[in-house]
């Protein structure tokens, strides 16, 4: 894990440092893509507590020892 980790955060300051010229001074577009970031974020929550709700019912009915 710390292996991945090291990897991507290298991974993420080499290409900051190499699309820094290329970065917009605009607000309006950071704001835009934080937007992005925490919608998608909420998303993936709420997906994840409905596949473990649905887990959960399958277990509790015993229908995955059929499975």
């Amino acid at each position: 894990m710390l292996s991945a980790f090291s990897f991507t955060f290298g991974n993420g300051y080499l290409q900051g440092i190499a699309n820094q010229e290329h970065v917009s001074q605009n607000g309006f577009v950071t704001f835009f893509g934080v937007v992005v970031f925490f919608v998608g974020m909420a998303i993936n929550i709420h997906s994840d507590n409905i596949l473990q709700s649905a887990k959960e019912k399958l277990v509790k009915e015993g229908i995955h020892l059929s499975i």
